[in-house]
């Protein structure tokens, strides 16, 4: 299922959206170029008011009917989604035929014995500054400050000597995922009033580091007050304002990160050239699974949670 969604996800946010509304004929075009962000931002709206509406869902799904039932519904909602997502493809495809023109014209080469271009020749035919920001991306998923289970799993283990409140980490992940909602409405306007799109990469990527930055340090005062804090109080207004504080920033890096990955998209969508695309933007998805993978390993090496704090600098350092 995520082998396939991914790809689902590749041919659609990154190649679809680029033929239908952008073309590296026309790169100083800053109203097709505009647009292009618009479309971007669209589709990562979608995705995310799902993604901050379904944790609601399901917990009140869960706490109505049970597990067994809103797994089935779940399951009947998937294999319904998969039958529109076919339809919907087949008449995108016989509407818009350039959308599939490139995979014609590979297989045309390949008929002629040409061997196509490769995830790394065309990496490396990039810019340097293009380069860099493709390399940032990929190193977004070398981390652990993301709402989410391994920092959920992280909160839980606190149980017993520092007070987590459940709702609170729930609240701080659908928080997130409307901030990323939020992101996705300004970035559009920050690719059309600054300079370049590398200008717009490297000011979105501070924005995310910063918060990055200022979370890191809430976590190593609540690692800190674990182990030093006054047993008397703990469970008080002092312990709930940092984790507070630690869920605050982590979020609000989320507006950086998801106008980061727009403005790398749209900049990787008009200097790949649209034969190349496919083979470019799966290269570069694998490449940030592997470094997802890489952390997942240092996981397994610092599993105890007196250990998160090397997970954290790794992340940090990324």
């Amino acid at each position: 299922d995520a082998v396939f969604s991914s790809f689902l996800s590749m041919i659609i946010s990154k190649e679809w959206v680029a033929s239908l509304f952008g073309s590296n004929k026309n790169y100083h075009d800053y109203d097709q170029s505009y647009g292009l962000s618009k479309a971007n931002a669209r589709l990562s709206q979608i995705d995310l008011v799902v993604a901050t509406i379904c944790p609601i869902m399901i917990s009140w799904g869960i706490e109505s009917f049970g597990y067994n039932k809103v797994i089935s519904i779940l399951i009947a909602q998937h294999l319904a989604g998969s039958f529109i997502i076919v339809f919907s493809a087949k008449r995108a495809i016989s509407s818009h035929p350039s959308l599939t023109l490139h995979v014609i014209e590979a297989k045309e080469q390949e008929r002629k014995g040409s061997k196509g271009a490769s995830f790394t020749s065309v990496y490396n035919s990039l810019p340097v500054q293009t380069k860099l920001v493709s390399l940032a991306y990929v190193l977004l998923y070398l981390s652990v400050l993301s709402p989410g289970g391994i920092l959920n799993a992280w909160m839980n283990s606190l149980h017993g000597r520092i007070h987590v409140n459940e709702k609170m980490i729930a609240y701080a992940g659908s928080t997130s995922q409307l901030l990323g909602a939020v992101s996705t409405l300004i970035s559009p306007y920050i690719i059309k009033y600054t300079p370049t799109l590398q200008h717009a990469s490297a000011l979105t990527q501070w924005t995310q580091s910063v918060c990055i930055l200022f979370g890191a340090y809430s976590f190593y005062r609540i690692t800190n007050y674990d182990q030093y804090g006054d047993e008397e109080n703990k469970g008080g207004t002092v312990e709930s304002f940092l984790l507070l504080q630690f869920f605050a920033r982590i979020s609000l890096s989320r507006v950086g990160l998801w106008s980061f990955d727009l403005v790398e998209r749209q900049l990787l969508q008009e200097s790949v050239s649209k034969s190349n695309q496919t083979v470019f933007f799966n290269g570069e998805k694998s490449v940030a699974q592997i470094s997802s993978l890489v952390m997942m390993g240092l996981c397994y090496i610092f599993s105890g949670s007196e250990s998160f704090v090397v997970l954290v600098s790794v992340s940090v350092a990324a």
